[in-house]
């Protein structure tokens, strides 16, 4: 239970493997809020590069950064070590590469109650400068049904959440065996344990695009995310597609190739040509289905929009222009896109999406 007669306490966690060049503006975003009472634990998960230097140079600055050192052990792990040293009862969770803008903390400590204490903020990507934006989403519906919402797909970047050390206490730490898609899981788990947060449509959080960086290894996060699905869906624990289930689990079905798509679209994102064929021939081909657009624009926020941004990049499996603008379309007129973002895009839309030009886009949007 939150104490009253304090101010919120907000613990934020920053897990650091070999991205001190990008620690400093981590820590400044956050030195830079109006509210004060807040503490930030930085996670060196046995790094090999100058980490735990820039760590300390901010905590002799500022007695709330807390260098903590560990060997390593993942992402996952090195949350879960945050968590067990926080002092808060509000738990924001970091990468080193991320953001938090415009006096989130302040908002956020000016709204949290004993029932409120579940936030999703709106976010954006960017590049080298958070001036520098490749989207935003600062427009997410309030959940009418969490659970299920969240068991079509992620939700949004885990930068984008304040949870309360009451929901930790009652869904427990992050699973340490995900290398990835582990803030997936820990969604689904909160929602099966009953809670759900208040979406808050402010661009609170910023993470950072950086060319190989998502989706290092496609494979990994298309095996760790089908695990996720196949957990929570079928009680099964398995890397791999349960096919004796697509035909009779429409949802599975669905959540399956929303998933795949993805995953490819990573692959070609970091130009991880071998995994593309790997992932359309073990895997896309099992679905053999057409793309149901209506259904990408229901899923949830997040997913659609990565979606949105993934398809991008992989028109070619669209295989015509008209399906590849019938999805766009779809979304701007259910304003799950602002008009806005999708004239910008739109001129990455060409006459011919076949493999020919994708040499050509990719060049223009400066991977």
């Amino acid at each position: 239970m939150v104490d009253k007669s304090t101010s919120p306490l907000f613990s934020i966690i920053i897990p650091c493997y070999n991205q001190a060049h990008f620690l400093p503006e981590c820590l400044d975003s956050i030195l830079i809020q109006k509210y004060k009472n807040w503490e930030a634990l930085i996670i060196n998960d046995g790094a090999t590069d100058n980490t735990s230097k820039v760590a300390s140079q901010y905590q002799q600055k500022d007695n709330r950064i807390r260098l903590i050192e560990k060997v390593n052990g993942g992402l996952s792990s090195a949350r879960n070590k945050g968590i067990q040293e926080a002092k808060g009862n509000y738990f924001i969770f970091l990468d080193a590469d991320d953001l938090i803008l415009n006096d989130c903390l302040q908002y956020y400590a000016s709204i949290l109650t004993d029932k409120i204490n579940f936030i999703q903020s709106g976010y954006l990507c960017f590049k080298k400068s958070k001036d520098d934006i490749l989207f935003k989403r600062n427009k997410i519906p309030q959940y009418v049904n969490f659970l299920e919402s969240v068991m079509n797909s992620n939700i949004g970047p885990v930068n984008g959440f304040v949870i309360s050390s009451e929901i930790i206490n009652s869904v427990g730490l992050f699973n340490e065996l995900r290398t990835s898609c582990e803030d997936w899981d820990y969604w689904i788990r909160c929602a099966k344990s009953g809670f759900s947060p208040l979406v808050v449509n402010e661009l609170f959080a910023a993470y950072r695009f950086v060319p190989g960086s998502m989706g290092k290894n496609s494979l990994i996060m298309l095996e760790e995310g089908l695990f996720v699905i196949n957990y929570h869906h079928l009680k099964v624990d398995s890397k791999l597609i349960i096919t004796e289930r697509l035909n009779n689990d429409s949802d599975y079905r669905r959540v399956s190739l929303s998933y795949l798509i993805f995953s490819c679209g990573i692959a070609l994102f970091n130009n991880q040509s071998e995994a593309i064929k790997l992932i359309k021939k073990d895997y896309l081909e099992i679905l053999k289905t057409k793309i149901d657009f209506e259904f990408f624009s229901k899923i949830s926020n997040y997913q659609t929009f990565r979606n949105y941004n993934v398809f991008r990049y992989t028109f070619f499996y669209f295989k015509s222009s008209n399906k590849y603008d019938a999805f766009f379309y779809y979304l701007l007129e259910n304003d799950l896109v602002s008009k806005n973002d999708f004239t910008k895009l739109k001129k990455y839309l060409l006459p011919n999406p076949f493999f020919s030009v994708i040499t050509k886009v990719l060049k223009r949007i400066e991977l």
